[in-house]
């Protein structure tokens, strides 16, 4: 099944830009251009790419949408490893809470019968029952005082529980969440890149409605409807130009980890992220400074006000990879 398929010029077409695009950290670009791919002539490998980024993103009607096109039952789905692999990633969204538990133990035993890989499959089981366990927890916090101690152990916890559980929280029916979500937003001792991830829901939800956010110290109201995206803001385009244009004079290797430094990067700053960054070529230059891919010596050329910006998002960054909240 995944090695049937050809690519006719335009599904290719469209296949190869896609691709550039995913090179050039546009994904959601280039998961416009693997539908249409898709849409073409279906083949597993333009699917795999376009599940993938549906998966990162949480774009979750978007991946109901494309195993629907896919039109495959499935005992058929079963019938490919690498298929049934992708799949067993997509069932926690695929279905309902208990729905989907019992579809992943269906595909566990199938799948450890045949000898195919199942790790992925128990994770997603067990990360299913400890979300069924949260879920019970949240319900029983009906009181501003109630959300106040779960968020403090959620807390005492570290930044790997409280991620699981905001991964958690944004799978949740909103009525169910919204306290909570609200509370975490104005709570300081909340990374920024996980309240990001927060708002860049409820944008993808379409969410009505305004909502503090404190945000390096300075509270704020936000209204969803008039937020975009981090890598929607014209600075982003620029500033991942500034690195290409870099990249290609002088190390076209260093593009990768220059990016994925300014997408974090970027995370961390949103909703103002263009009051942050006013120039993409003044975030480069401090980034190759601090790196030592420039000289010290231009240190005083920097940006100052986006130098200290830049210093607290690494800071953030090393607290939230090592698990530490504080």
């Amino acid at each position: 099944m995944t090695d049937v398929f050809e690519m006719p010029n335009n599904a290719e077409n469209y296949y190869r830009k896609a691709l550039n695009l995913i090179e050039a950290k546009r994904y959601i670009e280039a998961a416009e251009l693997l539908k249409k791919s898709f849409l073409i002539e279906p083949n597993f490998h333009v699917f795999e790419e376009l599940v993938q980024i549906y998966l990162s993103f949480a774009l979750n009607e978007e991946l109901k949408d494309i195993w629907e096109i896919l039109d495959l039952d499935t005992d058929q789905i079963l019938e490919d490893s690498a298929l049934t692999q992708l799949y067993g990633l997509c069932v926690p969204i695929l279905f309902d809470q208990q729905l989907a538990i019992i579809e992943l133990y269906r595909i566990k035993e199938v799948s450890h019968s045949r000898q195919w890989p199942t790790e992925h499959l128990s994770r997603s089981i067990a990360e299913l029952n400890d979300q069924h366990l949260f879920e019970k927890t949240l319900s029983k916090a009906s009181t501003p005082e109630a959300i106040q101690q779960l968020i403090d152990q959620l807390v005492k916890k570290g930044s790997h529980e409280l991620s699981l559980r905001i991964k958690q929280l944004i799978q949740m029916p909103l009525e169910v969440t919204d306290t909570l979500l609200r509370a975490l937003l104005v709570h300081p001792e909340i990374f920024q890149y996980l309240k990001s991830n927060i708002l860049h829901n409820l944008i993808k939800q379409e969410v009505t409605g305004t909502y503090l956010l404190s945000w390096f110290g300075e509270t704020s109201s936000v209204t969803i409807v008039e937020l975009k995206q981090f890598d929607q803001y014209p600075i982003y385009d620029q500033t991942i130009s500034c690195i290409q244009e870099y990249c290609d004079s002088n190390n076209p290797h260093l593009f990768e980890q220059i990016c994925q430094q300014f997408v974090m990067h970027s995370m961390i700053y949103f909703p103002y992220l263009e009051n942050v960054i006013t120039s993409g070529q003044a975030w480069l230059d401090i980034f190759l400074v601090q790196n030592g891919l420039e000289d010290e010596r231009n240190a005083s050329s920097l940006n100052q006000e986006l130098l200290t910006y830049y210093s607290v998002a690494n800071d953030e960054l090393l607290k939230l990879y090592s698990g530490r909240q504080n």
